[in-house]
């Protein structure tokens, strides 16, 4: 390429600076639709903040009751309380009524283990093979799996 060619070239606006020029002529020419887009899109980044910590704080409630309910189980079997244990049957349950499936599995492992304690086996082996089928975690599935060896050996 000549020396002129090349100044030609420089002198010319690139690809860049044209599509920045077509979007300014476009947004003037289209102010309306510009903020209906803005508006538009605030819209849809506050609703997903606002989700996310609405998510977050339901998440961080069912892990409260999660561990409340485990700490009265442990009180329950060291003291062998049969009151704890109820109260401890009842915040499972109540667990068990929050969407998050992970809990849920971890809150009927523990209300099979209850039934399992007080004598309902049939309700225990239900919860066992229920949670068996909803988890794809080895280690729940080894544990259910040595629950339900036990009642087999009955």
């Amino acid at each position: 390429m000549t020396k002129r060619k090349v100044k030609e070239e420089i002198k010319k606006p690139d690809i860049v600076l044209r599509a920045v020029a077509f979007i300014l002529d476009w947004a003037k020419a289209n102010t309306k639709a510009c903020v209906i887009g803005l508006i538009v899109v605030v819209v849809i980044c506050s609703s997903l903040f606002g989700y996310s910590f609405y998510a977050k704080r339901q998440n961080d409630k069912v892990q409260f009751m999660l561990s409340q309910a485990i700490q009265t189980f442990g009180e329950s079997t060291v003291s062998s309380s049969i009151e704890k244990l109820n109260v401890a049957e009842t915040l499972f349950n109540s667990i068990i009524n929050e969407n998050n499936k992970k809990i849920n599995i971890i809150a009927r492992l523990y209300l099979a283990r209850i039934n399992h304690i007080k004598g309902k086996l049939e309700e225990a082996k239900r919860l066992y093979l229920e949670v068996q089928g909803q988890s794809d975690d080895p280690v729940v599935k080894s544990i259910t799996e040595q629950a339900l060896k036990q009642f087999d050996k009955k």
